[in-house]
């Protein structure tokens, strides 16, 4: 699922490094430890480590809002993510 959402913001192929791509790529792993935390609500590593991505992808959110806003606009509402 990851490689999926990496494909579909790629901006030429194989491109898996670029801010859309790593937005997308966090926000199907967010989503998966998400429902992981529904059911185990006292793994407090896996909610750390949903915390780090969480704080991970904000911050890649803020910079492309910074560098490139029209490409931001597209990567939330395609992701249907909360605006920063």
């Amino acid at each position: 699922r990851v490689g999926k959402a990496i494909k579909a913001f790629q901006i030429r192929p194989g491109d898996t490094g670029s801010t859309p791509c790593q937005i997308a790529g966090l926000a199907v792993k967010i989503q998966a430890l998400q429902t992981h935390m529904k059911k185990h609500r006292k793994d407090n590593t896996s909610k750390r480590g949903l915390e780090a991505m969480l704080t991970k992808q904000r911050k890649l959110l803020l910079y492309l809002k910074r560098k490139d806003f029209d490409m931001y606009r597209t990567t939330i509402t395609s992701l249907k993510l909360v605006p920063v």
